[in-house]
């Protein structure tokens, strides 16, 4: 191979040759893209008298304590890093509850079905659990409260890598020659955090973003980075690496001269325009169309709608599409109180050093007046104190700064919430009043929180449906002798009803039986023994409790249901206010209900409480009642079989 990518060559200019439908649209196409990005970056009193860029800029440097150069030699840079503080108390009172989603299935009639919900929730959990979105989550979160608004965009992804066989074992001889060819390496979703000032919206009076008359994301990377994402498009030739202006030509799409911002060399600007309103999908990659004028949206967005979802932490108008961050709505205490932190570095530094006047007629330094340091020849006379104020920071300045201090924490989250120790007195009375009063802040963005996370499940349903359930191979059946499609299998770790936290497998598959149909809501249909038993084996062997439900995926993807997800916030349940609560709670119903407990129940959930495993920690399935009389029961007493569960199911749709 004598070929290397470090060979430059030169590119030769080209233009594209558009049809007479796109000749027509690009222009317009243009006009839109150029007055969204100059509508954004405009000043505007929503941000604070500041244009976009300027503000996303300012959140970045307050939540980031930006400590920049100093401006005068005699200056202090200090920065207390306040800001930060907030938002990571904001941030760990967020990730101590958990906002995973639930789903819920109903049919036309508007009929619940389960187990067509669980199973979904499970294929939901593996699909996160793929994506890695336990960090993401952090991440985004954290976007969020520093900026104000997050943009998410979530898509099914097929990635792909070169696999390389040489054609004969490698001998040390520069001859050898090896096939190439491009394989799968895999496909499922995955959900991005996008650049806010990468984001355009069409319209900056529409709140909504599923409102919004057409948006688009930019995004600049190195060229040989798109090439090997877009190398073998038809257009991919005619993308230059550098902007090229034909004589007498101003830059405009058709010329292929055109930018939308400014790009380095050997970078290209990929725009990526969506307009849900005509089911339309454009890319653009330095000025030129990739697809044809007017392909559809929904190749990439099952349920037609925008591929990015948006959040705000804090509204600003109801007609205005961003919210207000955190580090904006601390910025005006902020700012004073850093200034006059400064300042009192300076007066503590006037303290231990005062200004002097030299009357001596040498040249002294300053380190003369160090601790310890012995001047000959110097009359002290002749250095007098330009200030004979030299105390320090005063009483009446700390009771400033304590003032605004407490202002700062009425704005945001007290210090004993941050696991400080507040200003004054902290008795336990005042501290759980500052906790309270802390919670009720935190509330709203916990709400703000849950809403993005309800957000990003309802826009990876349609996309599970539409591609998980999708066959991803086909595999000989040698006992019926036919091919049968080969299914992605869901199996996560959460909590089952009644059986503590096990393993809950989704298994799709064509031959459920049934035809098809969903069982009837309420019915008595045993759990088919085949399952029973491929439950209870697998029980064994992995020593937790195991629910398989087997899914018809033409049933998903065909029949008409409706989804509803719900986030409910709640405190993880090996939490210290769970225990606290557990433990209030099972002494409560001791003391009203002492013939009436469920024994193994009340030790299932204690061993959960305490993130343990029930089947471990108890020898279950005497099912005694707490008070009654009788004694534990016996080692080698059989478990409670799966058989007698409660719920109403028949883990087969």
């Amino acid at each position: 191979m004598d070929k290397s990518v470090l060979i430059e060559k030169e590119q030769e200019v080209l233009r594209p040759d558009y049809s007479e439908n796109e000749e027509q649209s690009i222009g317009a196409l243009q006009k839109r893209l150029e007055s969204a990005r100059d509508l954004r970056d405009s000043e505007r009193d929503e941000f604070d008298g500041m244009d976009y860029l300027t503000y996303y800029d300012k959140n970045e440097k307050l939540a980031n304590t930006f400590i920049g150069a100093k401006k005068n030699k005699s200056d202090t840079n200090y920065q207390s890093g306040t800001v930060r503080q907030k938002l990571l108390a904001f941030l760990s009172a967020v990730n101590r509850m958990n906002l995973k989603p639930e789903i819920s299935a109903f049919d036309r009639d508007n009929v619940l079905h389960e187990d067509l919900g669980n199973a979904m929730t499970t294929v939901l959990r593996k699909s996160e659990e793929l994506d890695n979105d336990d960090e993401q989550r952090m991440h985004r979160q954290f976007e969020l409260l520093k900026q104000g608004t997050v943009f998410v965009e979530d898509i099914w992804v097929i990635k792909k890598k070169t696999e390389k066989k040489l054609s004969k074992q490698f001998t040390g001889k520069l001859d050898s020659e090896w096939s190439e060819k491009l394989v799968e390496a895999s496909a499922q979703c995955e959900r991005k955090i996008l650049h806010g000032p990468g984001v355009y919206l069409g319209s900056m009076s529409v709140f909504n973003i599923k409102d919004q008359p057409f948006l688009f994301t930019v995004d600049v990377i190195p060229y040989e980075e798109a090439k090997a994402v877009f190398g073998e498009w038809d257009r991919w030739k005619y993308v230059q690496k550098k902007l090229r202006s034909f004589k007498d030509e101003e830059g405009t799409l058709y010329n292929n001269n055109w930018r939308l911002g400014t790009v380095d060399e050997d970078k290209v600007e990929i725009i990526r325009y969506q307009d849900k309103w005509n089911d339309e999908l454009q890319i653009i990659i330095n000025g030129v169309l990739m697809l044809p004028i007017g392909f559809p949206l929904t190749s990439i967005s099952p349920d037609g709608e925008y591929t990015i979802i948006k959040q705000i932490l804090e509204l600003v108008t109801p007609k205005f599409p961003y919210g207000k961050s955190l580090p904006m709505r601390l910025r005006p205490q902020i700012g004073v109180y850093d200034e006059l932190l400064k300042l009192a570095v300076l007066k503590t530094q006037k303290s231990f050093m005062p200004p002097r006047s030299n009357m001596t007629g040498q040249v002294i330094g300053k380190n003369a007046f160090m601790p310890g340091v012995i001047t000959a020849g110097i009359d002290p006379n002749k250095l007098q104190k330009l200030d004979p104020d030299d105390r320090g920071v005063n009483n009446s300045e700390i009771a400033v700064l304590s003032m605004i201090s407490e202002q700062l924490d009425s704005n945001s989250v007290d210090k004993a919430f941050q696991g400080g120790q507040s200003e004054g007195s902290n008795t336990a009375t005042e501290i759980m009043q500052r906790q309270e009063q802390s919670n009720m802040i935190v509330g709203l963005t916990m709400f703000s929180m849950s809403l993005l996370e309800k957000k990003l499940a309802d826009k990876r349903l349609p996309l599970l449906i539409e591609n998980w359930f999708t066959p991803m191979d086909k595999k000989f059946d040698e006992i019926k002798g036919e091919l049968k499609n080969v299914y992605n299998t869901a199996n996560v770790e959460e909590e089952l009803p009644n059986r503590g936290i096990g393993r809950s497998i989704v298994i799709p598959t064509d031959n459920v039986g049934q035809n098809d149909v969903l069982p009837e809501v309420g019915s008595e249909e045993p759990i088919r023994q085949s399952i029973f038993d491929e439950e209870e084996k697998m029980s064994e062997q992995l020593g937790q409790p195991v629910r398989i439900i087997r899914i018809s995926p033409d049933l998903i993807r065909k029949r008409k249901l409706i989804w509803k997800t719900s986030v409910i916030p709640t405190e993880a349940r090996n939490s210290n206010t769970s225990k606290l609560m557990f433990r209030a709670a099972m002494a409560d119903a001791a003391t009203y209900f002492p013939d009436m407990l469920n024994r193994d129940h009340w030790a299932t959930r204690f061993a959960q409480v305490w993130d343990e495993d029930p089947s471990k920690a108890f020898k279950m399935g005497g099912n005694q009642q707490v008070g009654q009389p009788g004694e534990a029961q016996a080692e080698g007493a059989p478990k409670m079989a799966p058989a007698k569960r409660t719920e109403k199911v028949n883990n087969q749709v």
